[in-house]
């Protein structure tokens, strides 16, 4: 390692560029050897990128100060000095270690976790391969010495770091500890709130590293009860396993024809129906670690069709477009439903839509957005978003919204849907009087 921090990060990008194109660090699917014709929603390709960039902003953080480490004593007061100013730096970092070349945890910051030193970590296999390699480290998750669910990113400090690798000494190592809720939280959820899907990281063996559900970390999705009810689960390990990049049909058991959240997979009730999601995945990693990154649409099919209910209803492809717009701008006028969205009374509104959507074949949904631009919701719900807003430019269409929202008046475009398909957007203001109450918008799938 070099003392200037610009070389360290210069090499360090280098290593990154490297990396993405041998089994190391995955990056985005036109670097990772995806087929041409393989489609992967935009937000999936959106969340790996975003992932992949975090993970290699916290190797920045980590090698920055690793030539530094190397010039001091591991209990020196300037080693605390810079560890806890590391710590300080995001709020994702659990504590910030130095474990000797032995595998003792050495030094930590910050203080409550001082109890820790001294414990021998020897065993772990993240710092068992860096030893061996005397390279950087991402870990899969692991639950750590401080009793919490964590993942570390470790580089190797060196006696002599200007030496060449044939002649470098292991001092130690230099381990940031990472919170992976808090870390891909801030990631996952700000990009899909108010879309319809779920998002899961995961270990390619299937160990849950995130999930909505918190309970779920540390579980592995294909042996733990938690996961019973998907079917083809033993079908979907080997997939994984296999490919990097991909989508298949989730095959969920239900009971009463209940649609399954994720959190109702712990029940223990008689499973009666099978529906069927469309998952889609990718993988994300830094080094030799390799994830794979998931989301799962809400949309749900019959197990005995390929199309969902939704698609049943708007496959008369031929049905006139124009006789479509124009009962939608009429519906837009109704004096019920403009009181209803005046007055917040959504629910109403939600069943209105239901009602307009059952007498007219043709549509894959019907959605309101407000005047703030926000998409509060639609029917059917599997098929909407939920208060997603347009202004956090996570969706292609977004730009259109905005721009339909700005003129208050019509607007039709298509675009390619999270699911996959292509749709006919229609949108159409809502007004009482001269006050803009936002638009309501149908999609039917071209």
């Amino acid at each position: 390692m070099f003392a200037n921090k610009k070389i360290i990060e210069i090499l360090f990008i280098c290593l990154w560029v490297l990396t993405a194109f041998s089994p190391g660090l995955t990056v985005p699917p036109a670097c990772a050897g995806t087929a041409p014709n393989t489609y992967l929603p935009p937000i999936l390709i959106k969340l790996q990128k975003n992932i992949v960039n975090d993970l290699y902003k916290a190797g920045i953080l980590v090698s920055h100060n690793v030539d530094k480490l190397s010039k001091f004593d591991f209990k020196a007061g300037e080693t605390y000095k810079l560890l806890g100013e590391i710590c300080q730096s995001n709020k994702y970092i659990i504590d910030c270690a130095i474990i000797n070349a032995s595998g003792i945890l050495t030094s930590i910051e910050p203080a409550a976790h001082k109890s820790s030193e001294g414990v021998d970590i020897s065993a772990q296999e993240h710092f068992k391969r860096l030893k061996e390699i005397k390279k950087p480290v991402l870990s899969h998750i692991f639950k750590s010495v401080e009793g919490t669910w964590g993942i570390a990113i470790q580089y190797p400090i060196f006696d002599n770091p200007g030496a060449g690798d044939e002649n470098k000494s292991l001092k130690g190592a230099l381990s940031l500890l990472i919170n992976p809720e808090l870390f891909f939280k801030d990631i996952i959820e700000r990009q899909t709130k108010g879309l319809p899907l779920k998002a899961w990281l995961m270990q390619i063996d299937g160990t849950m590293l995130y999930s909505p559900d918190t309970s779920h970390f540390g579980q592995n999705i294909f042996t733990h009860d938690s996961y019973k009810s998907i079917r083809n689960i033993k079908k979907m390990s080997e997939l994984v396993a296999g490919s990097e990049t991909g989508s298949a049909m989730l095959e969920i058991a239900v009971e009463n024809n209940k649609s399954t959240t994720e959190s109702s997979l712990n029940s223990s009730n008689t499973l009666e129906n099978v529906i069927l999601k469309k998952a889609y995945w990718t993988t994300v990693g830094l080094f030799e670690t390799k994830w794979r990154l998931f989301v799962i649409l809400n949309a749900e099919y019959a197990a005995n069709t390929n199309a969902s209910s939704a698609e049943v209803a708007s496959a008369p492809a031929n049905l006139n477009f124009e006789n479509k717009k124009a009962a939608f701008k009429q519906f837009a006028q109704n004096s019920q439903l403009i009181y209803n969205i005046d007055n917040g009374k959504f629910d109403e509104v939600k069943k209105m839509f239901a009602d307009f959507y059952n007498q007219n074949n043709g549509f894959y949904s019907l959605q309101y957005v407000n005047a703030q631009s926000v998409n509060k919701f639609g029917w059917p719900a599997e098929n909407s978003l939920n208060n997603y807003d347009y202004k956090s430019s996570n969706l292609l269409t977004d730009t259109q919204f905005l721009l339909a929202a700005q003129k208050q008046e019509d607007a039709s475009f298509e675009a390619r849907l999270i699911e996959g398909h292509t749709g006919i957007f229609f949108l159409t203001p809502v007004f009482k009087g001269k006050k803009y109450l936002g638009h309501i918008y149908f999609i039917m799938l071209k």
